[in-house]
Formats: structure tokens, C-alpha cells, sequence
């Protein structure tokens, strides 16, 4: 029997050519660099919170431990993480981390407030519900269940309150005070109230503002922050999976230091405005026992909080223990800066009070002569060594 051998020759010529026209393969990307954060998450007075869920872009990545303590990995890119924690009878809150490019970053304690008691009223009639110096009306028939249907009888209401006007305060707020606007500019804010809604029906269960409902409320301006008001001021909610305060409308002074408006949902809201900003840079040291001399030191936690205004900076002091901070523009601010080394805490005894540039800059200048040195701040191993008040160090 004689073999035809053309047929194999034609589909082995065939697969040759397929390989040799294949584009060559994709070389394997490295893995992402990934960062270990830690730390401790605990209530205002210093205690562990147990059992708490850690989330990150609104998905669960872990829960706290017996101690409050928490452990999660996360790729460094992009550096800033927004990291959410959320416990029953507590306030949720979204820190903002900067994280190293590769390595480890020990953070300080973060605080949840617990939560207002509620004020009971009966979802068909509505009522008023106080909170600090502020107040919420409720129309009737103004929530709804998981399902979207209308709830009727007793509900829990809580309105808690954010002090404002107190720069220790103030630290334990959400986010990082930076807000985008409707056309999606990045800006800086200041607060004059902030509060946070939840409502619930006597099982517990989360109940929804019914759609088109608007529930009319006032805040009023802390006096420390009275040279701040402006006849109308922004109304931002956030948004806990990025950290950032989003733009919902506006306030307006109906009597002085007080501002009115109303909301459409439960979550945090804030009443602000933007300001100038102006770019400072800090460095924090340590006194080195052997040669008497400060020296540098880097990944710590650096805090400029307003004195007269009501806002936030953070960042991580680099390899030079130096680190550049946007904050108000010819204003005071109060620094503080936090780390952990090993088992013991290393912080500011003293938190230095300066003055803000009055020039407008921003992260551009960051590393010029545009952005001056401002403050060194020493942190100190024997203070860090006791238990820090909390709010204060966040």
C-alpha cells in the first residue's frame, strides 16, 4: 500500500506558519507591590472595638480583633486608600491612609464615635429631633423599608454630632476634608456643622428616606469659627468608599451663625466651604540619647489640624522626616505627628502652633522655596509610651 504523505506535509507547513506570524507572548507583569497596615480601632474613651468590619472600596477585607487591633495587605498603587470601619452603635468612618511604596505602615488609633441616642417618633406623624446645636424636622410618612415600602409606626432616629469646633475633635472626622464638585475639581474644605443620620426601626433594621422626601435641618456655627461664616455655605455628603465629600447644594444664614437645608438620605453630612490653599512643609526628629542631636525621622504620621477654621491635613514624613501638607492659606494650625516603632509609640508631647503662609500654593510647590519649612516637631518614645487620648492622636 503505497502512503500519501502531501496531506501531512500541507498541515504541519500550515501550523509552522501559524506559529511563525503568532505576535510574541505578553512578558508576565510583576505583582503588585503590596503594603501591610495595622492598627487599632477604638471608642472615645480609649476602648477596643470589637468585631468591627474593615472595608475597602465597600467590600469586607477583615474585622477587627479582641484588642480592636486589624491587619490588612493592599497593593501601594495608588498610594492614597481610603480603608472604611463600620460597628454596631457606633458612627462609620472612612480613613484616608498614604501608603509607602512597598513595606509596612502602622497607623494610628482610629475612633469611632458612638452613636446619638435616638429620639422615637411614629413614621406617619414625623417630629423634630435635636442634635448639639442643630435640629431635624421629619415630614410624615418619610422612610421606607429595604424593599421600599412605606414604614409605619415607631422609628429609631439618630442624629450625632461632630464637634467642629474643637480641634482635637475635629481630627476624628471622615475623610480627609477634600471634596470633588459637580464639574469634578478637587478642593479643600472647611466645616461649620457636621452630623451623621441613621434611622432604624425597633429591630434594628436600617430604614431608607423614602424618594422625593427632603428633611429640613439647621446647624450652628461653632463660635471659635465665627470669622469663617459666609452668608451661604455648601452642603456635601460623603461618599465612604472614596473618602471624598461630594457636593449636594447649598446653605443659606437665616440668623446669624446659622445655616439651614435639607437632606434627601441617612450618611454623614457637612455644611463648608472651600478655602485658599497654601503649602507648608514640617519636619519631625527625635533626640538621639548618644549623640545629643535630632535626627530625622521618616513614616510617621503628620497632623496639621485649623485653630481658627475647621479642617484636617494629613501626610507621611519621607526618609528626610519631612513631609508637605496643603492646608489653610493666613491661618493658625496646630501640628502633631504620631508613629509606631515596634511595640512602642513614639509621639509629639508638644503640638507647635503656627502660622500658615499668606501665599497661595499647592502640592506643586511641594520640595521648593514656595513651600517653606514651618515647624519641627519632636516625638518623643517615654510620652508615646502612654495611652494617648483618642482624637488626638488620629
Amino acid at each position: 500500500m503505497q502512503l500519501n504523505f502531501k496531506p501531512l506535509l500541507w498541515a504541519a507547513f500550515g501550523l509552522l506558519v501559524v506559529a511563525c506570524n503568532r505576535p510574541p507572548a505578553k512578558p508576565a507583569e510583576p505583582p503588585a507591590e503590596q503594603v501591610s497596615i495595622s492598627g487599632t480601632l477604638v471608642d472615645s474613651s480609649n476602648r477596643p472595638i470589637v468585631g468591627a468590619a474593615i472595608l475597602i472600596d465597600g467590600a469586607q477585607v477583615g474585622t477587627t480583633t479582641g484588642t480592636g487591633g486589624f491587619a490588612i495587605k493592599h497593593k501601594a498603587d495608588p498610594a492614597r486608600l481610603p480603608v472604611s470601619f463600620t460597628a454596631g452603635g457606633y458612627v462609620g468612618t472612612t480613613r484616608i491612609f498614604d501608603l509607602p511604596k512597598t513595606g509596612e505602615l502602622a497607623t494610628s488609633p482610629t475612633v469611632l464615635l458612638a452613636r446619638a441616642a435616638p429620639t422615637v417618633l411614629q413614621a406617619e406623624r414625623g417630629g423634630r429631633v435635636t442634635f448639639g446645636d442643630g435640629t431635624l424636622l421629619v415630614p410624615p410618612n418619610a422612610f421606607v423599608d429595604g424593599r421600599g415600602r412605606p414604614v409605619t409606626g415607631p422609628v429609631k432616629v439618630s442624629v450625632t454630632a461632630f464637634d467642629v469646633g474643637d480641634p482635637k475633635a475635629i481630627r476624628r472626622a471622615p475623610g480627609d476634608f477634600r471634596a470633588k464638585t459637580a464639574d469634578g475639581s478637587d478642593i479643600r474644605l472647611q466645616s461649620y456643622g457636621m452630623f451623621d443620620l441613621a434611622v432604624t426601626d425597633p429591630a434594628g433594621k436600617a430604614l431608607s428616606v423614602a424618594k422625593g422626601v427632603q428633611l429640613p435641618f439647621t446647624v450652628r456655627v461653632p463660635e471659635r469659627l465665627a470669622r469663617q461664616a459666609s452668608k451661604t455655605a455648601g452642603l456635601y455628603s460623603l461618599e465612604p468608599k472614596t473618602g471624598l465629600w461630594v457636593a449636594e447644594g447649598e446653605l443659606t444664614q437665616t440668623e446669624p451663625l446659622v445655616y439651614s437645608g435639607a437632606i434627601s438620605r441617612t450618611g454623614t453630612w457637612n455644611a463648608d466651604n472651600p478655602y485658599e490653599v497654601t503649602c507648608i512643609t514640617v519636619r519631625v526628629v527625635r533626640l538621639d540619647f548618644t549623640t545629643q542631636t535630632n535626627v530625622p525621622v521618616d513614616n510617621a504620621q503628620v497632623t496639621a489640624t485649623g485653630i481658627t477654621y475647621g479642617s484636617v491635613s494629613t501626610g507621611q514624613s519621607n526618609a528626610n522626616g519631612l513631609v508637605c501638607l496643603l492646608v489653610k492659606r493666613n491661618e493658625q494650625i496646630q501640628i502633631s505627628a504620631w508613629k509606631q516603632v515596634g511595640t512602642s509609640t513614639w509621639m509629639s508631647p508638644t503640638e507647635p502652633v503656627v502660622q500658615t503662609p499668606d501665599v497661595q500654593s499647592d502640592a506643586t510647590a511641594c520640595g521648593t522655596d514656595v513651600c517653606p519649612l514651618v515647624a519641627e516637631v519632636v516625638v518623643d518614645q517615654l510620652v508615646g509610651m502612654l495611652a494617648p487620648e483618642p482624637g488626638d492622636r488620629r
